[in-house]
This record gives C-alpha cells, sequence and structure tokens, in this order.
C-alpha cells in the first residue's frame, strides 16, 4: 500500500532533556499539535513504550477518534507513535538529537490511507508536510518561551 511520508525539523533552543519532557507529555500535545484536541492516556503507569491513548481528533475533514500507541520510547532519543483512526493509520517519529546547547526535534509522519481516502494522497503530502512545519514552529515557541 501506498504510504504517504513527510519529515519537518526545527532546533529548539532549551537542553534535550526539557524538549523530551515537554513532547512526551500527552497534555502538551494539543498546544503545538492543532489537529489534536485531546489525548487521554488509557493504559497504566508512566509513559513507554506500550502506553496507549484515546485521541479526539479534528484533522482537515472534521472531528473523529482513534486510538495510539506508544511503540518505542528511549529517553532523550525517540518516542514512535502510531495511531489508528479507522480509515487513517499514522505511524509518528519523534526524534531528539543535542546539537550543543540545543535540541534538534525531527517529527517524521507516516500516513496509510485506506478506502475512499486514497484518493486524497495526491493532496496529502503538501497538506502534511504545511501542517507538521507549522505544528514544529509552535512547539519550538511553546518551549523556548517556557522558564
Amino acid at each position: 500500500m501506498d504510504v504517504v511520508q513527510v519529515e519537518v525539523s526545527t532546533v529548539i533552543d532549551r537542553p534535550i532533556e526539557d524538549v523530551f519532557r515537554f513532547v512526551e507529555d500527552e497534555h502538551n500535545l494539543p498546544r503545538w499539535d492543532d489537529d489534536l484536541i485531546k489525548a487521554t492516556k488509557t493504559s497504566d503507569g508512566p509513559i513507554g513504550t506500550g502506553t496507549r491513548f484515546h485521541l479526539d481528533i479534528k484533522p482537515f475533514m472534521g472531528t473523529t477518534e482513534g486510538e495510539g500507541e506508544v511503540v518505542d520510547h528511549q529517553p532523550n532519543d525517540v518516542i514512535e507513535l502510531r495511531f489508528d483512526m479507522g480509515k487513517m493509520k499514522t505511524h509518528v517519529h519523534h526524534l531528539f538529537d543535542v546539537q550543543g546547547k540545543s535540541t534538534r526535534f525531527t517529527r517524521r509522519v507516516e500516513v496509510q490511507p485506506e478506502g475512499f481516502l486514497k484518493m486524497m494522497q495526491p493532496l496529502m503530502k503538501g497538506m502534511i508536510q504545511k501542517r507538521n512545519v507549522a505544528y514544529l514552529a509552535k512547539l519550538k515557541s511553546l518551549i523556548e518561551s517556557e522558564s
């Protein structure tokens, strides 16, 4: 099946530990990802590999719900997530790299549309790219403005 892939990076003027801690906190996700209304942790324990979430999402085509899971969690290195939102399967990699006293944060998104959504695939890459550039700009601003 065809997969739409997008990768966006930014350098955040904060130590890697601060950036990682902010990104892994599900309460912060809707603050910088405008498509996400709410992420609710549905599994017990601290966030790590295997943590599950219920998602309330407002993507470009209306409100929907889905389930997500952390499939890899390496502190200050990677948070890998998989989301199932019906006809849309999404795989997101959040990658963290030290860059001097700052952090290079990279978000790689892979979307696998199914059914009628496959027809929109040619438009998806540009739209997903544009939205993720905006998300990372907002993330950078939020983290850098916090003391």
